[in-house]
């Protein structure tokens, strides 16, 4: 993550496996603070970049092509909106990483 100012609130992060079809629930998931939960968006400084690993449970999934996606959210839970590099809104305020392929 790079932060674009300083950080005035906490936002949880999340990490979802999604399938192929659309408005279903995710398939995995972590959701917490970044940093295995320990360094809160609101602590960020401007400029600054925060790598932050995520662990998900893939046992159970049947083959098959999955999304990977990641994006914040607040206390309400309400999705942050997220953008690409040029400003253009993302769908569903996630920003979708790769496909990954799981066989059999």
């Amino acid at each position: 993550w790079r932060a674009l100012a300083n950080g005035q609130t906490d936002y949880t992060r999340f990490v979802q496996i999604l399938g192929a079809e659309s408005g279903q629930p995710p398939l995995a998931q972590n959701d917490s603070y970044p940093v295995f939960n320990s360094y809160p968006t609101g602590q960020w400084l401007a400029g600054e970049v925060v790598a932050d690993a995520v662990t998900l449970n893939l046992a159970g999934l049947p083959a098959g092509e999955y999304q990977l996606v990641t994006g914040f959210y607040d206390d309400a839970l309400a999705r942050l909106t997220a953008v690409d590099e040029a400003g253009n809104l993302l769908p569903d305020n996630l920003l979708r990483i790769t496909t990954i392929n799981i066989e059999d």
